[in-house]
């Protein structure tokens, strides 16, 4: 949990496992801010230091934690909600009625009188000032032991987004895909709605180069040699997506051998025979025990998915059997 990340004196911990199980969320934050002179202590926080810390509320407490609403509460919040963001709701709400939800409230609330706000949510709004804006990290109230963990990864000046770091980037250069260890090719200026397009691999840029025109769909690119950093025209073969898994051993392992593009050529037609002869291997059958055709699940299927669903199966030279017990065919 990540607010659990404050730093509690010992003092603060036994004074929360004392007092946790016999006061709501609400009254506990109440409680703890005015004990201890803060003002950081929030219901979700106690919520998730209680999560943290395995604490449990009694019966009697969660059972007193359950807000509920009159009529007139609800009628207001069914006309106000709409075209209103959770802060405006929230701030309306305490002032009119005296109590303050949470934005997890409000929710619930949402759902449960079946309205929406049609706004932008929880984003930051023109003109909304940020509320730790000209305070220092003593004002916030953090402790000397919590602000050293955060500095470390405070975001530091002259650093850059990942999105701002890849507009940043000219075309035609060249990145290593973090993942499959693959080299990416940057080819179109920066899409706001899917910049990940922008890069391809550079092994299709450098085949469809070498051959004048685009990349063949339904097609994955495989190097001859199984050296990935090979971009020799010859060493890149375009091996059809339903080919490759045999070719390459996908994630079974057992890849068809080949070391260079004659061998390569040679595994995808040995690939093309043994995805016939799977074809072949699922044909449509008849069932052994109710004499239907079937299409097979499997390639030695013998019975057919009802049968089997009955407890009823073929068995040696396709006699069938019932529940482990054999029976003469019919």
């Amino acid at each position: 949990m990540a607010d659990v990340a404050r730093v509690y004196t010992a003092e603060q911990h036994a004074w929360l496992a004392e007092h946790y199980a016999d006061m709501t969320n609400r009254e506990l934050a109440d409680a703890f801010n005015e004990r201890f002179c803060t003002d950081y202590a929030t219901p979700d926080k106690m919520n998730n230091y209680g999560a943290q810390h395995k604490l449990r509320k009694t019966p009697e407490t969660f059972a007193r934690r359950r807000t509920k609403y009159t009529d007139e509460q609800l009628d207001w919040l069914r006309g106000f909600i709409p075209g209103h963001h959770e802060c405006e709701i929230i701030d309306a709400y305490e002032e009119r009625f005296g109590e303050r939800l949470t934005v997890s409230m409000v929710a619930n609330l949402k759902m449960k009188l079946g309205v929406v706000s049609g706004t932008s949510g929880g984003q930051f709004h023109k003109g909304q000032e940020p509320p730790n804006k000209g305070k220092t990290w003593d004002e916030m109230g953090y402790s000397p032991e919590l602000q050293a963990r955060m500095r470390a990864t405070t975001f530091k000046k002259g650093n850059l987004s990942g999105i701002a770091a890849e507009r940043k980037r000219p075309l035609l250069d060249i990145r290593e895909d973090p993942k499959s260890g693959y080299l990416q090719i940057k080819v179109a200026p920066r899409n706001k709605r899917h910049y990940m397009q922008n890069w391809i691999s550079l092994a299709e840029f450098t085949w469809m180069q070498a051959n004048g025109r685009d990349w063949p769909e339904g097609h994955r690119a495989v190097f001859a040699d199984h050296d990935n950093r090979n971009f020799d025209p010859d060493n890149i073969v375009a091996v059809p997506r339903e080919l490759y898994p045999i070719v390459t051993g996908g994630a079974h392992g057992h890849a068809l051998p080949y070391h260079d593009r004659e061998t390569l050529e040679v595994a995808m037609t040995h690939a093309r025979l043994i995805r016939e002869r799977r074809k072949l291997e699922m044909r449509p059958r008849t069932c052994g025990v109710c004499g239907k055709e079937f299409e097979p699940h499997y390639p030695n299927a013998r019975t057919c998915r009802a049968c089997l669903d009955a407890g009823r199966r073929t068995y040696g030279g396709g006699r069938p059997r019932k529940n482990g017990a054999k029976q003469a065919s019919a």
